[in-house]
């Protein structure tokens, strides 16, 4: 702010040697209004640093691409149709659950969550996070969630694990309120013999809210058909392997298998670049 001129400060002519009040008034308002400048820059600069420092609940752009989606290796088994495996558009029953609070990628959750983003810029809406594809189909899409197959086809499983808490939720040393702890997922394949076979995924851990969440797929066939897990087929991908990492085959059993970006130590960062992919393989059987 200019101090406006007083002329009780300073002494002698007006028109002397540059130390009476008139001198001092121009000396005063050029500093004043350079002060007053300063005074407004530095306002600014304090307003652009809280407005960059300030928890929005975004997921940074850095962050905001998944881990790719590995070209799986193809299956030598011959498949049972000319055409083999092919998508189909009934309608699934095995759905996803829980019921949960959506999120987008400019508004994150306050709290670890897994695949509640909506918008996901590369996967999409992570809520149908468990598809399926020809086990001889190797390339990028082709993902669904309902396929039509017969005896001796093999398909792949996938599923997508992404924390949806907003990023300052976590420091780089993988520690805060937004951390997902005792990550583990695990395939579930209904028992009962049908001509529509349903498998559900299922991603567990001790912080996020709800504690469980799942998705699920169907295999529909002419035939009463059953779905055998493919042993030694369970692997991981992530930003940090993408070569992937073995699984074991407690990714079909009732307490599933640990989860982890670097390491299977069930710790999951929010953010799009620590997400992962599980897949699995399976096989239909017929069985009259």
């Amino acid at each position: 702010m200019v101090v406006p001129y007083n002329p009780h400060m300073g002494g002698g002519s007006s028109h002397g040697n540059g130390s009476g009040p008139d001198s001092w008034s121009k000396t005063g308002v050029i500093a004043g209004v350079v002060g007053a400048i300063a005074a407004v820059v530095a306002i600014l600069v304090a307003v652009l640093i809280a407005a960059g420092d300030h928890d929005s609940g975004a997921q940074t752009a850095s962050k905001a691409a998944p881990a790719s989606a590995p070209n799986v290796e193809a299956d030598t088994t011959p498949q049972s149709g000319d055409a083999g495996p092919q998508c189909s558009a009934a309608q699934v029953a095995a759905g996803w659950g829980p019921e949960r609070e959506r999120f987008t990628l400019a508004s994150s959750a306050p709290h670890p969550v897994f695949n509640s983003i909506s918008d996901n810029d590369v996967f999409g809406n992570e809520f149908d996070f468990v598809s399926v594809k020809d086990a001889n189909d190797t390339d990028e899409g082709g993902w669904c969630d309902s396929i039509e197959a017969a005896d001796g086809d093999v398909l792949w499983l996938r599923l997508y694990v992404e924390n949806s808490a907003s990023d300052l939720l976590a420091d780089d040393n993988w520690e805060g309120t937004g951390m997902a702890l005792d990550t583990r997922a695990r395939f579930e394949v209904q028992t009962e013999r049908s001509t529509r076979v349903e498998v559900t995924g299922f991603v567990t851990s001790s912080t996020t809210q709800p504690m469980e969440i799942w998705d699920g797929i169907e295999v529909i066939s002419p035939d009463v058909i059953r779905l055998d897990p493919v042993n030694g087929s369970e692997i991981l991908y992530s930003n940090a392997h993408g070569n992937g990492i073995d699984l074991n085959y407690d990714l079909w059993s009732p307490t599933g298998t640990p989860l982890g970006y670097e390491q299977l130590d069930g710790r999951m960062r929010p953010g799009y670049q620590y997400s992962v992919y599980v897949f699995a393989k399976v096989r239909v059987t017929a069985v009259g």
